[in-house]
Formats: structure tokens, sequence, C-alpha cells
């Protein structure tokens, strides 16, 4: 049995189910749980195991010799994507899990965002879309990027200089962050939320 499965049945144990009802119900998830641990007795072999890293470096390749990904392509988010509920539950005995692979590639140069299912059993691009009209999560390089445009701002040189500023001419001790902020609007308008930035002396 898996470590889950010993866990849960920890869990269960020490608070001590009253209810006829609960009880059943916990015995049968319990089953369907031992039976998946049973399947896959191997954590590394679960359809729910996290991807490796082989699988994730998987996914990029699949999508380059597709020719959906390139040089460029920047990747916010390659996770699995689960399988079916019933395919997880009632697994067939010795057979590998079918794995698939989540992704979001962010294409700066275009402002472009897409959402691809990479099937790595199969090795090949089971879905590409583009998701109009949304960005990705902040990727490191963006912190980076807003740094050095609020550095080469004349408006924040200078308010760096202030009295109440502590440092006036070694503008290299000053940090800038990225941040979200909701901006007020007015109520019939949507509130657009939009990067801030927050800047201290070292």
């Amino acid at each position: 049995m898996s470590n889950f499965m010993r866990a849960l049945s920890r869990v269960l144990t020490r608070h001590g189910l009253k209810s006829p009802a609960l009880r059943i119900g916990s015995a049968l998830l319990i089953c369907l749980l031992a039976g998946a641990a049973l399947a896959y007795p191997d954590d590394d072999h679960s359809p729910l195991a996290p991807l490796a890293k082989d699988e994730i470096l998987a996914a990029v390749q699949i999508l380059k010799h597709a020719a959906r990904v390139g040089d460029d392509s920047r990747f916010s988010l390659i996770t699995l994507r689960e399988p079916p509920k019933q395919e997880v539950l009632d697994p067939r005995p010795g057979s590998r899990p079918h794995r698939e692979a989540f992704v979001v590639v962010y294409e700066r140069n275009s402002n472009q965002t897409f959402e691809a299912i990479v099937d790595l059993s199969s090795r090949r691009v089971s879905s590409w879309k583009e998701i109009h009209g949304v960005q990705p999560s902040y990727l490191t390089e963006d912190a980076k990027i807003v740094e050095d445009a609020v550095r080469a701002d004349p408006r924040w040189q200078e308010a760096m200089r202030q009295p109440i500023s502590a440092t006036r001419k070694n503008l290299d001790s000053v940090s800038a962050a990225p941040s979200r902020t909701t901006v007020a609007t007015l109520p019939t308008a949507p509130s657009p939320s939009v990067p801030s930035r927050a800047s201290w002396s070292m």
C-alpha cells in the first residue's frame, strides 16, 4: 500500500468516524484507492504522479519537432494533464498510465499565448490553440524587464534623488520590483489589473 493510503488510514482512525454512512463511504473510498495503489505500486507509475524531469523535457522537444515553438518561446507552465477519473479508479493491471502534459506557451515578440496538450505516450501534440486577450503569469525575466524600464525612466531617477530619499546619487543601490495592483474605476467599468512598482534602497 502506498504512503498516501497509510496516511489516509491513520487520519480516519484518529478522527474516529461514528456515523455508519461515513464509515461505509470511507470504506468504499479506501477500497477504490487501494485498487489504484495495487495497480500502480510504484508512486512514479501512478497516473497522478507529477511530471518527471524527463517528461517535461520530452514535452518541450515534442512541441519543437512539431514546429509549434522555437528558441524564443517561453513556457509559463508545464504540468500533468490529469487522466479521466475512471482511468484512475479502474486501471488495467500491469499497464502503464497514459501520460499527457498541459503546456502554456508565451510568444513575447507577438504577444500571443497558447495552450497545448502533449501526448507523452505517443509523442505527439494532441491540441494546440491560441488563447486571445490573455497573458500568462509572470516569468522570471519579466521582473528584469520591469526593473530596467523603471530605472530608465527620468521621472523615477528624479524621484530617487529627492531629499526624502536616502540615496540621491547611487541609483544602483535602489531596487525596483514588480507587483500587481487594481486600478480604481467607475462602478460600471471593469477593474483592470496592471503592474505597479516598488522601490527601496539596499
